[in-house]
């Protein structure tokens, strides 16, 4: 599991990385710890970064609508230096997987890393859940989140709503353990047929949420147009 401790205090965040470095033992599992200090930094990481397993944040980094958007694929703990401040920061599209007061004490951050682990691994083993392994690291994430993979390059992108992931398999072999929503709609694009939005037959085109799109070939559009027009059904009747 990787973690990722954001905190504009160096000692704070020091303290907090040794905490978990040896709380990870138990886990029997590599993790890789990375200290930020500044929200241009976090911005900058995680618009290029890969799935990121545990974020543990003060509340001053974390703020901010493209952040926040791209924490809702990972697990969180946020910090602050009163109960309000966090209070404050918690809403309905913004739920944290803990609230941490500020010095953060060792006995609760251990019970908060306790409970994400927990789920980490409820997450690994649940249904409709994607798990894939990059170098050492292995990363989970809802099936209902991806629009789509592509083929590119002798690699796997896999694409969500907020970001890209790079990791080495086969459209074959992703289609044989995903679900039934996934289908094939041209020899580079395996696409997440419940989260399409529009289809366009006449310019061989498949579109999701925020204006991606992606092409369709001739070849699996008969395909295509049974799942669609299932798919129809389903939300209209």
């Amino acid at each position: 599991m990787e973690i990722i401790i954001c905190d504009s205090d160096n000692v704070n965040a020091g303290k907090i990385k040794d905490i978990c470095f040896q709380y990870s033992f138990q886990w029997e599992e590599e993790s890789e710890i990375k200290i930020i200090n500044a929200r241009e930094e976090m911005y900058s990481y995680m618009k290029a970064s890969n799935l990121t397993s545990l974020i543990i944040a003060e509340t001053a980094i974390v703020k901010g609508e493209m952040i926040s958007e791209k924490l809702k694929e990972q697990f969180v703990l946020v910090m602050g230096h009163t109960p309000e401040e966090l209070l404050n920061l918690v809403s309905p599209s913004f739920r944290p997987a803990g609230l941490l007061v500020k010095p953060v004490k060792k006995e609760k951050l251990e019970h908060l890393l306790s409970e994400v682990w927990k789920e980490y691994k409820k997450a690994q083993t649940r249904e409709n859940m994607f798990s894939l392994k990059i170098r050492s690291q292995e990363y989970v994430l809802p099936q209902s989140k991806i629009l789509f993979f592509e083929s590119r390059k002798k690699k796997i992108v896999l694409r969500t709503s907020t970001q890209e992931i790079e990791f080495y398999d086969t459209l074959e072999h992703l289609q044989s353990v995903l679900n039934k929503d996934f289908i094939r709609i041209h020899k580079s694009f395996l696409v997440n047929i419940s989260l399409v939005t529009m289809v366009h037959f006449s310019n061989m085109m498949v579109h999701f949420n925020g204006g991606v799109f992606v092409p369709v070939s001739r070849t699996y559009k008969a395909v295509l147009s049974e799942k669609w027009k299932q798919r129809k059904e389903k939300l209209w009747g």
